[in-house]
């Protein structure tokens, strides 16, 4: 009997379940030989859609075929065509892992089950397909090459939980290489001119050499000054290095060290070095994304595309954008931490499918203390089992390194310095003197504020922020908080910058979202006293291109009645430690890297602290995949998304009122519209919400977690509600 895997494509073929399984096979091995699990994920390729095997399967194949898919699904609601494959895949030679390869095969549309919960599934689920009784060819799978280590005892310490954590990694990844893998013959099936879009051939070797003529112009066209030259050799001294093997490394560098360029170039020529396949680069903030992503693609694109820019605000962009979005098939890729870390925990086709190419490749971690605390040790996990089980590089980049061998995950391995004894460079970058203003009012804020004609003033949250830009009525106050629209935000950035440049007055107001890698450059800076990596990073806004005849001044100061920021339950340890490291005369000083270095040693040794505060590690350590996807969370976001209208003669007003209708009516949102959408979203938390929906001032639209607002929009202000509101903070 002839099997089908699909049915009929705009051709008229139907696509033959033995060339299905074959394809997808074959890719599945080759995306999965980087990380020596080519026979694995060759086999669970074989296997995946054996249960197609089957009448049940096949007539509704050509329900689909006949009357379309959704008439195929109400007249087979029960087709389960994974459970044989599962079935046959938990039983090959594979050692202790064959049961788990059986998951990625259950989980293969709807996402890998817990462990135990899909036993449960396989243990009740028919017999209703079995490619051992049928004609199809499947090559023998009794005896399976794997690396050793999966087979290895595990024992009940701390090296036996990094070890069960890096089978569930590696599962995985095997996930990935059959997702994708899956799709990507799927998609040659039914759209052939979509395949034929994705291939594209960007080797690094080029890509290395268009970036060193554009930088080496860059570099020619720069001013003769001191700071460049020292930025010289920083560069030179840290590209030195990029012969080392693949590993964990580090780059500590100062503010205004020109990291971007370090990072990116180092990146390059170390995967070239060692025969790696691509660069990831993620970054904490959208905002920051964007510009590292500006910078990456002047030094790399050309006619071709080899820049990829992947994260949430992304909706437009050319065709192959869009298909190398899906798993990342491109040279470099610009990404945020969210959508990384989010994608290595997940249990979803969709998410899991890009996450083979992350090994055997070098992924770039910048603004590293961005990372959130309460889930340090995954993260640190993962990036462990990267580098030690997936062939990848880790570097990572950060003016303020946090000392993440203190955590536990990591075995107490240290990430290799690739600048030696960075702190010799640090008189060279000395562009501020700081100093502690004490406890002040919000009053006595602003008029430190107004005492300057270019000063930034940086807050812990929004009321805050609010309460000194209203003292400052009688100044032009640029006012900074996530409660302005997006595109309302990057028009202030663009603002602020231009002022700055012409050197017009420019005073700012703004929570932290400035901070971490924003590229703006003031003569005075405020910062509300906050964890010790948030000073630090205020700082590196004052002077930050050194273009001052002397010093800048960052002025530290204790708000009276000043809010807390909501949204991490160690801001309080962090603050308290941060206060001690200031107060201790025989310690570091807190601004050098050592003060650094023993702020995060005595913020992860804190009790109240904790590093996988949802237990996410336990989850993982019974290979509970849905669980983990459930609890592992970068941002713990309870907020509602606010769509604010704009005034009624702007021209973009019709067409997101369009989308608002959509909304309202459950229909789905043309890709042009989302981006709109996105650029006058804006959040607040869920309580505060709800406050404002039962006071007349928004509106939820359909089933989904948006609500149009009809409340007051204040232009300098953004969204004006009557509750006091917080500033989520990510430090």
């Amino acid at each position: 009997m002839e099997w089908f895997a699909h049915s009929r494509n705009p051709a008229g073929h139907w696509h033959r379940l033995a060339d299905h399984l074959a394809n997808t096979a074959a890719l599945a091995r080759s995306f999965g030989e980087p990380f020596g699990a080519g026979d694995l994920s060759e086999a669970v390729g074989w296997l995946h859609d054996v249960g197609k095997c089957s009448d049940v399967f096949q007539s509704y194949l050509r329900v689909c075929d006949r009357d379309g898919w959704i008439a195929g699904r109400r007249a087979f609601p029960h087709r389960d065509h994974k459970s044989a494959g599962a079935r046959l895949a938990s039983g090959l030679g594979a050692g202790q892992v064959a049961p788990l390869l059986g998951m990625t095969i259950l989980g293969h549309h709807g996402g890998v089950p817990d462990l135990a919960q899909g036993r449960q599934v396989l243990a009740e689920a028919p017999e209703i397909g079995d490619a051992t009784g049928s004609d199809l060819e499947l090559p023998s799978l009794e005896v399976l090459n794997r690396p050793a280590w999966l087979d290895e005892k595990v024992p009940d310490t701390a090296d036996g939980w990094r070890l069960l954590q890096d089978i569930e990694m590696y599962v995985r990844f095997i996930f990935s290489t059959l997702v994708d893998a899956d799709w990507l013959d799927t998609e040659a099936h039914f759209s052939p001119d979509l395949a034929a879009q994705r291939r594209r051939n960007r080797q690094l070797d080029l890509l290395w050499d268009r970036f060193v003529a554009r930088r080496d112009k860059l570099c020619a066209e720069a001013s003769k000054t001191d700071l460049n030259r020292v930025r010289s050799e920083i560069y030179s001294e840290v590209l030195d290095t990029t012969s080392v093997p693949p590993g964990l490394y580090q780059v500590a560098t100062p503010t205004g060290s020109g990291k971007t360029l370090l990072g990116l170039g180092w990146a390059l020529e170390h995967a070239r070095a060692n025969g790696l396949r691509r660069v990831v680069t993620a970054v904490p903030y959208i905002s920051v994304t964007d510009q590292v992503a500006t910078v990456y693609r002047e030094m790399l694109d050309d006619e071709d595309d080899a820049v990829l820019e992947h994260h949430s605000e992304v909706i437009e962009g050319g065709r192959w954008q869009r298909l190398a979005a899906e798993n990342w098939d491109a040279p470099v890729v610009v990404t945020t931490t969210v959508r990384l870390f989010e994608s290595l925990f997940s249990n979803r086709p969709s998410a899991c499918r890009r996450l083979h190419r992350l090994a055997g490749s070098v992924v770039v971690l910048d603004e590293v203390q961005a990372l959130p605390i309460e889930v340090l040790d995954p993260i640190v996990d993962a990036l462990r089992s990267l580098v030690t089980r997936l062939g990848a590089t880790v570097l990572l980049m950060t003016a303020t390194q946090p000392t993440l061998h203190h955590v536990p995950s990591s075995g107490g391995a240290k990430a290799v310095d690739l600048l030696q004894s960075a702190e010799r460079f640090a008189p060279h970058f000395k562009r501020t003197t700081r100093r502690h203003a004490g406890r002040v009012s919000h009053a006595e804020v602003a008029a430190m504020v107004a005492d300057h004609e270019q000063c930034l003033c940086i807050v812990n949250s929004i009321s805050d922020a609010v309460t000194i830009t209203e003292k400052l009525r009688d100044r032009e106050v640029l006012h900074l908080t996530t409660r302005l629209r997006p595109s309302d935000r990057r028009d202030r950035l663009v603002e602020i910058r231009q002022r700055l440049a012409k050197g017009l007055p420019c005073r700012a107001v703004s929570t932290q979202l400035v901070e971490a890698g924003v590229d703006v450059d003031f003569p005075v800076v405020l910062r509300a006293f906050a964890p010790l990596p948030s000073l630090l990073q205020a700082d590196g806004r004052c002077n930050r291109n050194g273009l001052l005849p002397g010093l800048g001044e960052t002025i530290v100061f204790e708000l009276t009645g000043g809010r807390a920021p909501t949204g991490s339950c160690y801001y309080g340890p962090g603050l308290a430690q941060t206060l001690v490291t200031f107060a201790e005369e025989a310690g570091p000083d807190p601004w050098s890297s050592a003060g650094v270095e023993e702020w995060y040693r005595r913020l992860f040794g804190d009790p109240l602290v904790h590093l996988d505060a949802k237990g996410v590690q336990q989850a993982r350590r019974f290979f509970n995949y849905k669980t983990t996807a459930e609890l592992f969370r970068m941002i713990d976001d309870d907020s509602v998304s606010i769509v604010v209208p704009w005034l009624e003669d702007d021209p973009r007003t019709p067409q997101l009122s369009s989308a608002i209708a959509q909304l309202r009516a459950g229909d789905p949102i043309e890709r042009g519209s989302l981006r709109l959408l996105q650029d006058a979203t804006v959040p607040l938390r869920r309580r505060l919400a709800e406050q404002c929906c039962t006071a007349g001032l928004a509106e939820p639209l359909g089933d989904s977690n948006r609500m149009v607002w009809h409340g007051a929009y204040d232009d300098q202000l953004g969204l004006v509600t009557t509750a006091d509101a917080k500033e989520v903070l990510i430090w």
